[in-house]
Formats: structure tokens, sequence, C-alpha cells
């Protein structure tokens, strides 16, 4: 746990630092002062993962990666030296006469995320293709042609890169994974504190609401370094902010667009969270129409300038510009996966969300898959699914009320159109409740939050109360369940996966022995031992990638190697 701590210090000051620094750069360039602390954190969580993305286009993110990174540190405070010392001085005012029993509190929070982070990587994921693309990224950056090894590597989420930035193994000899704990904790504080501080309920206090919730359905993962918690706490962060500025009847566009920007990171770290980036239409809508090219101009740029790493990314990797979509096939390069294997593999994550186990089982069309799903959910989600309904059409018909009155406000008409699109696009593409449950808590939410507005701010701090003392229980229920795994100078290390050894083109491969899990220890590993008769190195050494095999193009082979017919 001393590990963590010093993680966490470190992971604090890099966030904060590249975000101030963001923020004055902002300032120079547009002119627009950013004073929110918490958009500041997030923008140095966005830079920094964009920074260890691009890193790893040119070497392994490690020792030289984290060196660079306090270079820069260091000139950033050294520029912004005076704003620096203030800020901590203020910070120190507001500790000082804060009340003791919030700084207990905090301790004890701070405790729990600490222990439930310092855990094993108890997700099956993990030990498929998290600790291997990290250990990849790790060592050697990003190698072309990799999905044809693994094709799960192919899936390229930019957390990869953060947690590889921040995995410490250079330096202690361990790869940790204690960034999504990390994550959890400053989002459980952010929601903590707003609520605290909420004077009535409104959509964005239920939206803290909901990030204290989707924190407590995800802590069995926290551990692990999975792609869903930042992604998705992403989504929850973007859309407590949007109703926020609603609120606040507020039309900085300054906002709108670092918020655009955040939800173009999001979509890098998580494609199911796509549908995010449709709030950036208004402010392009607003500066277009004050004919303010040059801001617009900068906002591309800017978007550019995150996406860009993962594009690149995602074409040395897998030979697509998005995996696993074949149909935008824009690049002829030797290193590009199969048609056949991309395919499947799309095939198969939409057929395994929707609760159907054989892929050749018939289950595209809706009357096939949805009683299947439906019957494989729980009490939450139906009762989720049912408040959606209910609520969405009580918002339909209040929005037709307030536009024959002519009062309505279209932006939150706008927002729940986000949301409802959010929802279907998640349903019918892939609705595992991991990959998207607070999906069914945006329209909730929205409406509740407008229902319940003149209800006192005694009421959630009653709520928030309640949802402490429940994460409370169900953190100290993971803990106990745990204990052997807990140790006061190291987080868990990533669980010890076996793989054999094998002789291929001259050089050593080690293949998955136990449901396909490579693990973290062995490298370069597949999970499959057939893929290897269809794919080939591109030179002697694996840094300089894989590629599938000139005389397999024209057969049909999904990501395990085996032979199959097309399914229409």
């Amino acid at each position: 746990m001393i590990v963590t701590v010093g993680i966490w210090i470190y992971i604090t000051v890099c966030f904060l630092v590249l975000g101030s620094g963001i923020t004055e750069l902002i300032k120079r360039i547009s002119g627009y002062e950013c004073k929110d602390i918490s958009l500041t954190w997030i923008l140095g969580l966005c830079m920094t993962t964009v920074y260890a993305e691009y890193f790893s286009l040119f070497s392994g993110v490690g020792k030289l990666a984290n060196g660079i990174m306090i270079a820069v540190l260091c000139l950033i405070l050294y520029i912004n030296r005076k704003k620096a010392l203030k800020w901590c001085k203020a910070v120190w005012t507001e500790i000082k006469v804060l009340d003791k029993r919030y700084i207990v509190i905090a301790i004890v929070f701070s405790i729990l995320f600490i222990v439930i982070s310092s855990q094993k990587a108890h997700h099956a994921d993990t030990d498929l293709y998290h600790a291997q693309a990290i250990r990849w990224i790790e060592d050697y950056g990003v190698v072309k042609g990799l999905g044809n090894l693994h094709n799960r590597l192919a899936y390229n989420s930019a957390f990869m890169c953060l947690q590889a930035l921040f995995s410490g193994a250079f330096l202690i000899g361990q790869s940790t994974h204690v960034v999504n704990g990390y994550i959890c904790f400053c989002a459980f504080g952010y929601a903590m504190i707003t609520l605290l501080h909420a004077k009535r309920i409104c959509p964005s206090n239920m939206f803290c609401g909901a990030i204290i919730c989707y924190i407590l359905y995800a802590v069995k993962i926290i551990s692990s370094p999975n792609t869903d918690v930042l992604a998705l706490l992403l989504v929850l962060f973007i859309l407590q902010k949007w109703c926020q500025q609603i609120e606040k009847r507020s039309q900085d566009t300054g906002i709108y667009c670092i918020l655009s920007v955040i939800g173009a990171f999001t979509v890098s770290v998580k494609l199911s969270a796509a549908m995010i980036v449709l709030l950036a239409v208004k402010p392009v809508f607003i500066l277009g129409k004050r004919k303010k090219w040059r801001e617009i101009l900068l906002l591309g740029s800017a978007i550019i300038i995150v996406v860009a790493p993962f594009i690149i990314r995602n074409i040395l990797i897998s030979g697509y510009l998005l995996y696993p979509y074949s149909a935008i096939d824009l690049f002829d390069v030797d290193w590009k996966m199969s048609k056949s294997v991309v395919d499947f593999d799309r095939r198969e994550i939409m057929i395994y969300a929707k609760g159907i186990s054989d892929y050749f089982q018939s289950g595209t069309k809706i009357r096939e898959w949805f009683p299947i799903w439906w019957e494989q959910q729980g009490i939450p989600v139906y009762v989720l699914i049912g408040i959606n309904m209910l609520l969405g059409i009580w918002e339909c018909c209040n929005t037709l009320k307030l536009i024959h009155k002519r009062v309505v406000n279209w932006d939150r008409v706008f927002v729940f159109g986000t949301l409802c699109i959010m929802l279907v696009f998640w349903l019918f593409s892939a609705p595992n409740s991991r990959y998207g449950i607070v999906f069914l808590f945006g329209i909730p939410c929205l409406v509740l939050g407008d229902i319940l507005k003149k209800v006192s701010c005694k009421g959630m701090w009653i709520g928030a109360g309640v949802l402490a003392i429940v994460l409370i229980g169900v953190f100290g229920s993971c803990i106990r369940e745990r204990m052997d795994e807990i140790s006061i100078k190291r987080p868990g290390y990533y669980i010890y996966r076996e793989c054999k050894e094998k002789d291929w083109d001259d050089n050593i491969m080690y293949v998955a022995i136990e449901n396909c899990y490579c693990g973290y220890y062995f490298l370069p590993a597949t999970p499959y031992e057939k893929v290897l008769g269809f794919i080939e190195m591109r030179g002697d050494d694996i840094q300089e990638g894989f590629r599938p095999r000139s005389d397999v193009k024209e057969i049909y082979y999904n990501n395990s190697g085996m032979i199959y017919t097309l399914v229409k």
C-alpha cells in the first residue's frame, strides 16, 4: 500500500501541474481562463495519457518517458511558480479551517480506496489481454501488426498507455495496476464534495450520485487496469458538467469546448462511448453563429491532437483506422490483419454482449437476441429500463408542452436527445452492463433531477450519507474477501498465468494454457496456438512486428485460427 500511495501522489502532481500548464496555454492562445480545478485535473489526465500515447509511437513507455515527464513538470512549475505557490497556500488555508470530521472521513475513504486498489487484478479480461497489452507498451511501445498475434491487443485503448506510464515497473521491479483505483477515488471525492455543498436537488447533482453508484457497481474491478471504468466515469463527468452549465444558464463556450475535447478523448479510451461526441455540436454551432472561425479551428486542432495518437496506434497495430471495423479500409500495409479475423471479432463482441454464446447461432435480429439478453439481466437492469421508459415518455410529453408554451430550454432538449441516442446505441450494439451501465443512468438523472428540484439540501445530504455508508459496507466486504492479498508495502502482483514455450520461426513463442489467459509475465505470447499457422514475423526481431502469411489471404479464419464459413 505504501507503493500505491507513492504512485497516487506522483499521478496527482502530474495531472494538476500538466493540467494547469494546459489551462495557461489555453488562456494565452484563446484568452479563455479556466478556473475550475476539476476541469484542470481532467485536462491533466487527458494530456498525460496523450503524451504516453505519442511516446509509445517511438519507444517503450517506462524510465525515459517518466524522466521527460518530470522534466516537463519542473519546467511548468518554474514558469508558473508564483501561481503554484499561491494555489498551495490557498489549499493549505482551506485545510486548516476545515471541520476535523471531514478530514477524518477523507482519511477513512482514502484508506478504503488504497486497500481496494492494492489487491490483485481480479478480472478475466486482465489475464486475457489487459496485462499483456500493458507489458508490450512498457517494453516496446507500439509494434506493427501486433493484432495478428493477439487480436484483443488491437482494441488499443488509450488507457493502457496511461497505466503503462504509471506502472512503476522500471523503478520497483513490479508492474502495478492502481490507476483505476486513483481515478475512482478522485471521482468519488469530487461527487461527494459537490453533493455536500448542494443547496437543492438538480440534474447535475443527480449525476454526482450516479458517479458514486457506478463506483459501487465497479468496486470488484477497480484493482484491474480495465478500460471501462475511466471511460464511463468520464461520460458521467461530462454530462454532470453539461447539466451544471444548463442550470446556470451559461453560454460559456470555453467550458463547452473543453468538454468537447474531453469527449473526444473518452472515445479513444472506449469506442462504446462514441456518442458522447454529439455534445460537441453545441460549441461548434455557437462559434459558427458568431463567426469565430479561429476558435473553431483551435477546437478542431485540439481534438485532432488528442485523437491522432489513438488513430496512429490503431493503424500500426491492426492496419485499420478503427478496430474492429474492417469496412473502413484505407491503408494497404503488409501488417494489416485479415478481414475475416476483424469481422469475426466484431461480431463476437456484439453477440457476447447480447448473451449469445455461439458465434454461429443466429442472433443478429432484435427479435432473436433480445429475449435471450433480457432473460440474463438482473432486477437492477429491469428496474432501470422500466424507469428509463417511463421518464423518457414523461420528458417527451413535457417537452412538447413547453414547446407549445414557447418556454422550452433547447439545451436541455439537446442533452436529453443525446442521452437517448447513447442509450439506443449501447442497447443495439453491445448491451453488456459492464460496457455501459451508466447509459441507463442518464435519463433518470436528467428527468428526476428536474422533478425533485424543490427538495432541500438536507435531502441531498441524507442521500450522500446513505451512498457513503453503502460504499463503506461494500468496500469492507470486498476487503474481507481478499485479506490475504493485502500488503503494507506493495500492491498485488498480476495473477500468474502459465504458458507453454514453443519454437516458432526460429524464435521462442509462448502459448496460453488456461482459458486463453496470457497474463503479464510471458512475452511474446498468443492465446491460440493455431493462429501461428496463419501469421509470420516481419523481420528477425519481434519489435519489427507480425503480418498474415501471403498464402492464407483467401482463407476465412477467426481470431483463434479456426477456419469458418461466413455468417451473413
